[in-house]
């Protein structure tokens, strides 16, 4: 009796949230999603489980490849092949750092030039965000779009900047 009164207040949750969004659920929709969570949160531990007993019983070759590693680094080997001049895989990944941080750092341009073009449009918000008030009217509107830059450039700062200044 306790799983249907559970489910019964799934179903009301998300039955209102579908509400607000015009969207239908039935009932019956709900109880097989519950159900297929149920069998997939089961099949994922069993997943983890295998894979942690199998990293058990291979401790001893993964901390002896483990050790073979100690003395290894890129910086000795050679960037170029000596026979075609080609780059080898040492000479690839000083590239492959700068361009992965180019790369970032336009993928970050293009969100904040997009963002900005439709909130100025549209008169939206950089994240979509439910708030306990108008947040349409003058004042509210400038006040959370600072808010949401504010914690969009902090979250950039601890994700990117910060493993930028630390791998390079």
């Amino acid at each position: 009796m306790l799983l249907f009164h559970k489910s019964d207040r799934a179903f009301n949750v998300l039955f209102s949230e579908a509400y607000l969004r015009k969207i239908s659920f039935s009932k019956q929709n709900i109880k097989t999603f519950v159900l297929f969570l149920r069998y997939f949160s089961a099949l994922t531990l069993l997943c983890f489980m295998l894979w942690f007993l199998f990293l058990r019983l291979q401790q001893p070759s993964i901390e002896r490849v483990m050790d073979l590693t100690d003395s290894f680094t890129w910086e000795d080997l050679p960037t170029r092949d000596a026979d075609t001049g080609h780059l080898t895989v040492a000479g690839w990944i000083p590239l492959t750092m700068k361009y992965s941080v180019r790369v970032a750092i336009a993928v970050l341009c293009v969100h904040i030039v997009q963002s900005t073009i439709r909130m100025v449009k549209n008169h939206e918000t950089m994240l979509v965000a439910w708030y306990p008030f108008d947040w349409n009217v003058s004042p509210f509107y400038e006040l959370v779009n600072i808010s949401q830059v504010t914690f969009y450039i902090n979250k950039l700062y601890k994700n990117l900047i910060r493993n930028l200044l630390y791998y390079s």
